[in-house]
């Protein structure tokens, strides 16, 4: 149940891969939406499936979604014909890809921004810096399990690696949004630290040291504030480090397993918000706690600010998900393994949710509730 507060109103070479998926092969196909497309009519808005590609880190900007996927499959040598050497193959390889699309696009829109073999990619973010849009992502080499944080621009392009390495022990599969970024600096969290280094690449720094949690709640940054859970505490750091000890920084204790994080501006505020492992969900504004999900068999995977003091949910369970929110009309039935949750308000009079789970990316609008 929601409870909403009244007190305060050049191509690259061809790759197929070959799986029980089907066939996928990626090429560079240039530029259609550029990295920020607007104006689409309410008209427009329906329910929807944007990609048929399955996310592994997404995140979205005023008009377009930018997501990480993968395949694994049997990669098989071609002949200049273009048959497949069936004696010539490469038994699972995995191929990981950057993909941008409009969020009003239909599959098949997609456009590859970068792809390599050997590697998995996460959680992936966006700036503007110097002038050109980037998307920065984390990808580990499936061979040594070193993560890394890589750089593309979000116009198409090669992808360099900014941090040459940050760890073996970033849970890039069962995680997200582990990273994040003021447009300065990029933050992320692994079992034991909450780190930071300059967007350009550089020296890390780190900010906290955490107590390892599985699946990692996430890190947001608002405010100047690095917000991020530690086990059964949340916590924020300010973004430039500080020397005051976490117990001075505790922003809620619920007393068990934190599952996820949010936080957003409100004003001169922020609310944040968490989900719990008994399947709960609340935030906290000026001191005070509003529920957002009681406990239940579906444990939160992921919150969205939804205008004014609400929040709406995806929680899961082992083989389905709900989408959740008294502005999305109660309870939506959605695919296993959905997270990466977003609210768009931009359109009058509609709320409409975006998220990623084991089916692709999709769009769901419905009147606001005001």
């Amino acid at each position: 149940m929601m409870i909403r507060s009244g007190a305060r109103n050049a191509a690259l070479a061809s790759l197929c891969v070959w799986s029980m998926f089907g066939a996928g092969c990626t090429a560079e196909t240039g530029s259609n939406a550029g990295p920020e497309e607007t104006g689409h009519a309410a008209e427009a808005l329906t329910t929807s499936t944007i990609s048929n590609h399955v996310p592994d880190g997404i995140v979205y900007s005023t008009g377009n979604v930018y997501f990480t996927t993968h395949v694994t499959g049997i990669r098989f040598l071609e002949a200049e014909n273009g048959a497949r050497d069936t004696a010539l193959r490469i038994p699972l390889v995995t191929t990981a890809s950057v993909l941008r699309t409009s969020k009003y696009s239909t599959p098949g829109q997609e456009i590859t921004l970068w792809s390599e073999t050997g590697s998995r990619f996460g959680d992936i973010v966006w700036a503007l810096v110097d002038g050109t849009y980037y998307g920065y992502f984390l990808s580990e080499n499936l061979s040594t399990a070193e993560v890394t944080i890589k750089r593309v621009p979000l116009a198409g392009g090669t992808a360099i690696d900014l941090a040459g390495g940050i760890g073996t022990d970033i849970d890039i599969v069962n995680g997200h949004h582990l990273l994040d970024t003021d447009g300065t600096n990029l933050y992320w969290q692994d079992a034991t630290t909450v780190r930071s280094m300059p967007i350009n690449g550089g020296a890390q720094t780190v900010l906290d040291t955490v107590s390892p949690n599985t699946p990692t709640p996430g890190t947001y940054v608002v405010g100047g504030n690095v917000n991020y859970a530690s086990s059964t505490s949340v916590f924020y750091v300010p973004s430039g480090g500080t020397t005051t000890p976490p117990s001075s920084r505790t922003i809620v204790t619920p007393g068990q397993s934190i599952t996820t994080i949010s936080a957003a501006a409100y004003g001169s505020d922020t609310m944040v918000a968490w989900g719990l492992r008994d399947g709960s969900a609340a935030f906290l504004l000026t001191g005070i706690t509003l529920g957002i999900e009681q406990p239940s068999s579906f444990i939160p995977t992921s919150l969205a600010p939804a205008g004014g003091e609400v929040f709406a949910y995806i929680n899961c369970g082992s083989a389905a998900c709900n989408l959740g929110g008294s502005q999305l009309g109660s309870t939506n039935p959605v695919s296993a393994g959905a997270f990466g949750l977003d609210i768009d308000n931009s359109v009058p009079s509609t709320i409409t949710a975006f998220w990623g789970d084991t089916s692709g990316v999709h769009r769901v609008a419905a009147p606001f509730i005001e």
